[in-house]
């Protein structure tokens, strides 16, 4: 991505006597005993890699080939998850070549350095069709001025421009002079109609000299004439700076069309010296050695697919209808916790998430009181769902889902015995139940958003996801005449904060009573729609089976094309 941003990993889990809210940023483990146990189920790898080793949920394998046998490996690995109903997203990538491997940092540079230089010489047409445009448009908006004048018929407005524009430039001959000798003169001609054309009836009319009435009449006919002339040309001009404008306008959006491609290449050849985090492994790296022709390069995948856990004796059930869901994924525990909470869930990574949400979109069917733009965002990934755009690795009908998450590190070298490649496969393996699988989708969504964003940034389109109307809004609501949003007092809020506080107590009961079953206890109820007897089901009939699956399957297809058995 272009500005990095931590993954909303699974943190360690909060056991039944931890303080839920006091928890860090992410998706707390479920464990026998944790907190949330029934609301929701993610279980996967938390300690250190080399503790897991033994896990059925974590794998390292590492691949050295001669050149290009690492990257055979990684694209049959990429086009078979989708041939076993896996959904596949890429994460992340960057890139870094030594200068001493010449023709793979020439090429990579070269290719960096001809995207930047086109993107430098876009926005510059971007902004000299911007400046082309601001002119247009000051034409444009004076003459749609003065069509308004003939359109309204307002001779008040047309006679004052003939005076300040026309008549003015007759030097000592123009009215403005000639006010100081007959100081009712403008205001004489203003009161003249087009049938004004005799200097007895001026005169009459007006009750003023023979004298001022000549000069009246003479100018009367002038300003007729004028008109009539003006007319026609205020329409040409208005035509053609309409078009003009209009094809501006139209020459700046395909600028930042043409540019976007070229910027979202730009972007993926993101170097890992520029990352942080990456550059202080770089530097303690027995890879990148200076003096030596290497690289190395980076790539991390998400693959999801559904699982149906394993009963020794099924219940029969009526099938779902596809499109209709179980249970509602995006309830409220999830929202509340996972999506919306601006210190602990997504929303502590991706702040815009909690942006009011527009209640003019065509999806404006989120049932909260408090309209997010993330309640926006599930509600259009829900859709895509119904509507089967995402099976049939995630369908409506299916609780629980395996979830890998595959960083794939490449490194290349070259000596004077030759060259090869080097390639770590580090897989850690996921259960999830549907609603975490709905959050990690949407933590997707918001990768793709942030690019987007960055995308407008650059591009002057927006500023930091707002519009300039937007931020305008906000810094001067008086001009843009925006009403100050009451929020309301008295005994209303004092009567959700004791509701608020009611389902909290309810809640932690349900925690409390809810947690692993001890001999003679008794459990008064479920606290929510998902797996929570850990000892007898989820080791059993969900962990046990998703280990199998993972190391048969997947490992097991690493294996065979590596050649080990």
């Amino acid at each position: 991505m272009i500005v990095d941003k931590p993954t909303f990993k699974v943190t360690n889990a909060i056991k039944s006597v931890g303080k839920w809210k006091t928890r860090p940023i992410g998706i707390p483990s479920t464990s026998m005993g944790a907190l949330g146990l029934g609301n929701y189920l993610a279980i996967g790898p938390m300690k250190p890699r080399e503790i897991e080793a033994a896990s059925n949920q974590f794998c390292k394998i590492n691949y050295t080939t001669p050149p290009g046998g690492c990257s055979d490996l990684m694209y049959k690995f990429t086009f078979q998850i989708p041939k076993w109903g896996y959904g596949i997203s890429k994460i992340d990538e960057w890139i870094e070549v030594s200068p001493t491997h010449r023709e793979y940092y020439d090429r990579t540079v070269a290719m960096k350095d001809q995207l930047a230089g086109q993107i430098k010489q876009g926005l510059a047409h971007a902004a000299n069709a911007v400046s082309d445009f601001e002119l247009v448009n000051h034409d444009l908006r004076k003459y749609k001025e003065i069509m308004t004048y003939f359109n309204e018929k307002s001779e008040h407005s047309l006679k004052a421009m003939f005076i300040d524009q026309v008549d003015v430039h007759n030097g000592n001959m123009s009215m403005v002079q000639m006010v100081q000798r007959w100081s009712t003169l403008i205001l004489d001609f203003q009161n003249l109609t087009d049938k004004d054309i005799t200097f007895d009836g001026i005169a009459k009319k007006l009750n003023v000299p023979k004298a001022e009435a000549v000069v009246l009449k003479t100018k009367n006919l002038l300003y007729m004439q004028w008109k009539n002339l003006f007319k026609t040309a205020a329409i040409q001009r208005y035509e053609r700076m309409m078009t003009l404008a209009k094809a501006r306008e139209k020459s700046i959006d395909e600028y930042r069309e043409w540019l976007k491609p070229y910027i979202v290449r730009f972007a993926r050849l993101r170097a890992g010296h520029g990352i942080e985090s990456e550059r202080h492994k770089m530097l303690r790296s027995y890879i990148d050695l200076t003096g030596h022709v290497t690289f190395t390069n980076f790539t991390r995948f998400w693959i999801w697919k559904y699982f149906k856990p394993i009963e020794m004796r099924r219940a029969g059930r009526e099938k779902n209808l596809p499109g209709k869901w179980v249970v509602e994924p995006y309830d409220a525990f999830t929202r509340e916790n996972f999506v919306i909470n601006p210190t602990q869930g997504l929303a502590a990574i991706y702040p815009w998430l909690l942006d009011p949400y527009d209640p003019k979109d065509p999806l404006s069917d989120v049932k909260y009181p408090n309209k997010f733009y993330a309640d926006y965002l599930i509600n259009e990934i829900k859709g895509a769902i119904e509507r089967g755009e995402m099976a049939p690795a995630f369908r409506s009908y299916y609780m629980y889902y395996l979830f890998v998450d595959i960083k794939i590190p490449r490194s290349g070298i070259r000596t004077a015995n030759g060259e090869q490649e080097d390639m770590n496969f580090e897989m850690q393996n996921w259960m999830f139940s549907q609603n975490i699988m709905l959050v990690k989708l949407l933590e997707m969504r918001c990768r793709e958003i942030e690019l987007n964003r960055y995308i407008d940034a650059l591009l002057g389109i927006n500023i930091a996801g707002k519009s300039a109307s937007q931020i305008a809004r906000k810094e001067f609501p008086n001009v843009y005449g925006v009403k100050e949003e009451v929020k309301p007092t008295g005994i209303i809020p004092e009567i959700l904060q004791k509701v608020k506080a009611s389902n909290e107590w309810f809640r932690n009961q349900g925690q409390k009573i809810t947690k692993p079953r001890v001999p003679g206890k008794f459990m008064f109820f479920k606290p929510g729609p998902y797996e929570f007897d850990f000892g007898n089901r989820i080791n059993k009939g969900y962990l046990v089976p998703m280990g199998r699956h993972y190391h048969g399957v997947i490992e097991g297809f690493l294996k065979k094309q590596m050649g080990v058995y």
